[in-house]
């Protein structure tokens, strides 16, 4: 299919205007929601095998919610609803302080839970402390008592979107050993979701056939 023979219109539920549009083998903006401006574009070259992918920048919390890529050329079209769901992440950094393991993440949303256990997963009693910022982004602060030298200890951070395990050493008196690993949960089986950090810059969102 030709490009000027390919249309693609991204919308988002429940917003005025668009999100972005492309026809005529070019972007037209005019009707573009204020919120996405400069933020979006697709992939021109790709619109030949069907991808419709959009690419988001600078993602932000508020851009959560239900998306429609209507896509249509002069042999085809179709639509398709995905749900985006936005979570903030990041790996906890452990030091041994006054006999306590600390786990310090600084940026997490929505609020996560936090689950300590020992090797033979056997969950031990730590204490969490959680502080919001204005953004709403949650940094997480969660010591163990007592921790013995050598033995490795398990630290789960996790909320309904990403789940971050770390295990981490206690190498000596004030030293710790550490590894991270993130999962994430599974698409929802009515609508495609993609998953993001609000960390990173870049998003793509991929028109499903």
């Amino acid at each position: 299919a030709k490009l000027t023979k390919v249309s693609v219109t991204w919308e988002k539920k429940d917003l005025s205007g668009l999100v972005y549009k492309y026809q005529n083998a070019a972007p037209v903006l005019g009707d573009q929601n204020s919120q996405f401006k400069g933020r979006t574009q697709l992939f021109p070259d790709a619109l030949v095998t069907g991808n419709a992918s959009l690419l988001l920048r600078a993602v932000r919390s508020t851009d959560a919610g239900v998306y429609t890529c209507a896509i249509s050329s002069s042999t085809a079209g179709g639509k398709v609803n995905i749900n985006l769901r936005t979570a903030a992440f990041s790996a906890p950094t452990f030091n041994v302080l006054d006999g306590n393991l600390v786990a310090t993440a600084s940026r997490w949303f929505p609020k996560p839970h936090v689950t300590w256990l020992k090797y033979d997963n056997k969950v031990l009693n730590g204490i969490t402390n959680f502080t919001e910022d204005t953004a709403g982004m949650f940094s997480v602060v969660s010591k163990l008592q007592p921790v013995n030298i050598s033995d490795t200890y398990t630290c789960r951070i996790e909320n309904n979107l990403v789940t971050a395990v770390s295990e981490a050493t206690v190498t000596g008196v004030s030293g710790v050993s550490e590894n991270t690993y993130f999962t994430y949960s599974a698409a929802s089986s009515l609508l495609a979701s993609t998953y993001l950090s609000i960390m990173t810059t870049v998003l793509c969102i991929y028109y499903l056939t």
